[in-house]
C-alpha cells in the first residue's frame, strides 16, 4: 500500500521536502545566532531538528500509516509553483509539496475534548511522526491548518518543545503577530493559543523535540 501511495517520484518529493525544511530552519538558526540576545534554547531546538533532517534526508524508508483528510484540508488547493509574498523559496517549496501531497498525510486532531467547533477548521499533520510515512528519531515534523478567524484555544504539550514557522497568513501566537516567513519558540509546558487572521488560511510549519529524549512521553490538552 505505501509503495503505491509513495512511488518513485513522489518519494522524490517528499525527500526534497526534507531539504527545503532543512534549509529554511538554517536561515531561523541563521538570523537567531546574529540576535544580540540569543535565544539559547530555541537555538539548541533549531540544531537538533536541522541534524536530524539531514540524516533523514540522506537515508529515510517509508513506513506504514494511514492518511486521513480533515474538512480544513479543503482550504488546500494545488496551484503548482507560485510565488507568495513573505515567503522564502523554501518555503514556497513547502507549501508546494503539501498542496500536492495533502492527501498522502494523516490528518488528526490529537484531543480527545476538541471543542465541535473547530472540527472544520483545524487539524494537524505530520510528515516525521507516529503517525506518518517517515518514522522520526528524535522529533516530530508536520504541519498546522487553520481556516481563515479561526481561534486555535489555548493549550500546552507537556514533555515537548515546540518551534512553529508561518508559512501561511498573517497569525497571532499568544498575542504576538507572526508574519508569514517567521518562526516562534514555545518551552515545554508553555500554554499557547494561536488565531489565524481573516485574510487567510492559517498554515504553520511545527516541529517538536522533546526534552525528555523520548518521542513517545507527551501530553496534548486544553487548559483554561
Amino acid at each position: 500500500m505505501m509503495e503505491g501511495l509513495w512511488d518513485k517520484a513522489a518519494r522524490k518529493e517528499l525527500q526534497q521536502l526534507l531539504g527545503h525544511t532543512q534549509k529554511l530552519y538554517q536561515e531561523v538558526l541563521n538570523w537567531e545566532e546574529r540576535e544580540k540576545n540569543k535565544d539559547l534554547k530555541k537555538i539548541f531546538h533549531i540544531q537538533q531538528v536541522i541534524r536530524e533532517l539531514e540524516e533523514r534526508r540522506k537515508c529515510f524508508e517509508i513506513k506504514g500509516y494511514v492518511p486521513k483528510m480533515k474538512p480544513v484540508c479543503e482550504g488546500l488547493k494545488p496551484q503548482g509553483k507560485k510565488e507568495i509574498s513573505g515567503a522564502s523559496e523554501e518555503g514556497e517549496g513547502i507549501l508546494e509539496f503539501l498542496r500536492n501531497h495533502q492527501g498522502k498525510l494523516c490528518w488528526q486532531y490529537g484531543y480527545e475534548n476538541l471543542p465541535r467547533a473547530l472540527e472544520k477548521d483545524f487539524a494537524f499533520g505530520e510528515v516525521l511522526g507516529a503517525e506518518a510515512p517517515i518514522l522520526p528519531k528524535k522529533i516530530t515534523l508536520g504541519f498546522v491548518l487553520l481556516s481563515p478567524s479561526t481561534d486555535y484555544p489555548k493549550h500546552v504539550h507537556e514533555g515537548v518543545d515546540e518551534l512553529y514557522i508561518n508559512l501561511g497568513g498573517p497569525c497571532e501566537i499568544n498575542g504576538v503577530t507572526v508574519p508569514k516567513g517567521e518562526s516562534y519558540h514555545v518551552i515545554s509546558g508553555k500554554p499557547h493559543a494561536i488565531q489565524a487572521s481573516k485574510e487567510a488560511m492559517g498554515i504553520l510549519l511545527y516541529t517538536w523535540t522533546f526534552p525528555s529524549g523520548t518521542p513517545e512521553k507527551y501530553e496534548m490538552r486544553f487548559v483554561e
